[in-house]
């Protein structure tokens, strides 16, 4: 599996752990926090819109 594939099945797996009862402001730390803890996404390039449950990821980082 690529570095790639693995980093998109790990945030898959955080984001699907989280209750549907929490806080957009929690869920949307909480993918932040993932995106950027294996430092290939930096903190600046992405941010999260949480809104009523749905959550959509804003900004650009470099494909590599």
């Amino acid at each position: 599996m690529s570095h790639d594939s693995k980093l998109k099945q790990s945030v898959l797996d955080e984001l699907s752990a989280f209750n549907i009862n929490r806080r957009d402001g929690d869920f949307a730390a909480a993918a932040i926090t993932r995106l950027t803890s294996d430092g290939s996404v930096p903190e600046v390039a992405i941010s999260v819109k949480p809104d009523k449950g749905w959550k959509t990821l804003i900004g650009q980082v470099v494909w590599h």
